[in-house]
């Protein structure tokens, strides 16, 4: 249950943002399209950067749960794997497309947003 609230708090809050942008959405709305009460919101997440934050994140975990590749995965042919992989990266930039499109155009604004967007870069190296 305690996640479901989270996922449900998460997911009102991207449709909110992708629409509105960051700072004219406010966790009073993302409490009543999630149908809690906004203490309940604030239970889960301290601020609404924190919501931001967490899925960023998840898009972060999503890309390299699906595109670290293991031998296992590898067919040792360069046009399949390219093919392979290019495929899996179309499938979750679509599945993360609102979270990525809100991600790049709010890093001009919060300095912490871009910093978390660059670290994906890092993350993926290793």
């Amino acid at each position: 249950m305690p996640q479901e609230t989270r996922n449900k708090i998460l997911e009102a809050a991207i449709d909110l943002m992708s629409v509105k942008g960051y700072t004219a959405t406010t966790t009073r709305e993302i409490a009543q399209v999630a149908g809690l009460a906004e203490m309940t919101l604030f239970r889960k997440f301290n601020t609404k950067k924190q919501i931001l934050e967490k899925l960023i994140e998840k898009c972060t975990v999503s890309f390299k749960d699906n595109l670290l590749y293991s031998k296992e995965d590898l067919v040792y042919d360069l046009e399949v794997d390219l093919v392979n992989l290019s495929r899996t990266y179309h499938r979750v930039v679509n599945e993360n497309k609102k979270v990525l499109l809100l991600a790049f155009k709010e890093s001009g604004i919060h300095d912490e947003i871009s910093e978390q967007i660059s670290a994906n870069p890092r993350l993926m190296k290793q």
